[in-house]
């Protein structure tokens, strides 16, 4: 098991190994952190506190498997402050921010509706400092606006996630009456208001019990799903992986290797490691080189049916699908289908996902009746065990959306996609890249249908979100150009 910080260490090593300020912190980080002392690194402006926060924010569970030793001793921390606390009555916390007038807008559209933070959330007791960082009496862009929320907190409540006044655990000390609540805690948007006198935007939040709001059950499957992880010394590299950081995990796992005996089982890891990253860059060969290799490590010491080659054989599939090797990758998927149902049975999340996977192979191969058998299978069983709202089900509504695009069938193409739309709006974040992807994709069936209007107004909505997500990129980011150019020719046509 995951016991220490030393792979969290050792990823922000990797991540920050052109930067001696953070270097220094983190070596201070190694030195001197306790768990008695996990709130104050958390308030410390450092690596740690941007890593986490982006973390929570973008829901990426590797890194916040990485983060969860640091995540339970704020938990802890919290909970012990929380029961010392008095909390007799329902009182107020404030917190100020300025937001773009876009987000505000969706918060206004979105009283009377649960929204769970996906980060810690610091508010003050105080509403004077929570006005300062509102940017009160300040000048700011016409795009933003300044807010405050007010949230009324019931401490009697049931099944609270812990929160407690931390000024006198915090790096900034007791200036600010601060406040934090645990990840994950859920509010109700109350109201949204404007003050005239003041001229900033008051949101009043109701702090919620963890049994109140609609998406627990999906919050519950994905907690348990996190904390099953097991760790390795090699797990630092899936996470630079996962963060698209292909070179510094390439580095990461030469640099394991060179420390590694030569029949060390950590090898196979790297192997595919490797393997991810080879074929991440587009070089299948070399990748297939890196999964043989893996594969020989693993044969030295499990037998030809063991757990692990149903895995190794998936990552080969992979790699022989982007190839076009459609028939090599149905066989090395058959391979590990067989091997997951020994292992785990026929409802498990393996085996779901090689259905799924077996489904994209002949689909690839425009052999639409097996793909749509695969991914039917795939489906049956993700409805069987996961939560109705959980994402993977919109992954496979969309996989069969898919099938009926590429056979004309744009009625039952529409009725997967609304499927998988109702569940992205209330699982992901209302401007992730897959909700704006999926919009286009809507758009691009309506006008198959000739539905021009309606296209339209799927467009304008993917727009919106791509706007928010690729302009800081590049102003002039391809996805953005394609889809305005997309537009202005609906446009002309509706016109015409």
């Amino acid at each position: 098991k995951f016991s220490d910080h030393n792979d969290l260490i050792e990823l922000c090593n990797e991540i920050y190994a052109d930067n001696p300020i953070q270097r220094a912190v983190i070596d201070e980080f190694r030195l001197e952190y306790s768990c008695d002392k996990a709130v104050w690194w958390y308030t410390r402006d450092s690596c740690f506190y941007r890593m986490l926060n982006k973390a929570c924010r973008i829901e990426d569970f590797g890194m916040l498997i990485m983060f969860r030793l640091f995540i339970k001793d704020i938990y802890k921390q919290l909970r012990q402050e929380h029961a010392c606390q008095s909390f007799d009555s329902i009182f107020h916390v404030y917190r100020g921010q300025i937001i773009s007038a876009v987000e505000l807008k969706h918060l206004n559209a979105a009283v009377g509706q649960y929204i769970s933070i996906n980060s810690f959330l610091s508010a003050s007791r105080n509403r004077i400092v929570a006005e300062m960082f509102a940017g009160i009496n300040s000048s700011i862009s016409s795009t933003e606006q300044a807010i405050l929320f007010d949230i009324e907190v019931d401490p009697h409540l049931e099944s609270l996630k812990p929160f407690a006044g931390i000024s006198h655990l915090s790096h900034f000390g007791m200036g600010e009456e601060e406040v934090i609540f645990m990840l994950g805690t859920i509010f109700r948007i109350m109201n949204v208001k404007r003050t005239e006198e003041q001229g900033i935007w008051i949101i009043k939040l109701r702090l919620c019990d963890e049994n109140e709001h609609d998406l627990k059950d999906v919050y519950k499957y994905m907690k348990e799903n996190i904390m099953d992880k097991e760790m390795n010394r090699s797990s630092p590299g899936m996470l630079l992986i996962q963060m698209g950081l292909f070179n510094k995990a390439e580095i990461f796992y030469k640099r394991l290797m060179n420390t590694l005996l030569p029949n060390d089982l950590l090898l196979a890891n790297c192997f595919e490691g490797l393997g991810i990253i080879a074929t991440e860059k587009g070089d299948n060969l070399l990748a297939i080189d890196y999964y043989r290799k893996e594969g020989e490590i693993l044969s030295q010491t499990y037998p030809s049916d063991h757990l692990c080659f149903a895995f190794a054989y998936g990552n080969l599939a992979t790699v022989c699908c982007k190839s076009d090797l459609y028939d090599t990758a149905i066989e090395h998927y058959n391979r590990a289908l067989s091997i997951f149902i020994k292992y785990f049975g026929k409802n498990h999340s393996d085996v779901i996902r090689t259905y799924n996977n077996l489904g994209n192979v002949y689909l690839g191969k425009k052999d639409y009746d097996k793909a749509m058998f695969n991914y039917k299978k795939s489906l049956e069983l993700r409805e069987s065990i996961l939560p109705n709202d959980h994402p993977e089900l919109a992954t496979t509504y969309l996989n069969i959306a898919t099938i009926h695009d590429g056979l004309e069938e744009y009625d039952s193409e529409l009725l997967y996609q609304e499927k998988a739309l109702k569940i992205y709006l209330k699982s992901l974040p209302k401007n992730h890249p897959n909700v704006g992807l999926l919009y286009k994709n809507i758009a691009a069936t309506y006008k198959n249908r000739n539905q021009f209007e309606l296209a339209l107004e799927n467009y304008l909505k993917a727009n919106e979100i791509y706007r928010h997500v690729y302009t800081a990129l590049d102003p002039n980011h391809p996805k953005l150009i394609d889809i305005n150019h997309t537009i202005e020719n609906l446009k002309s046509k509706l016109v015409n």
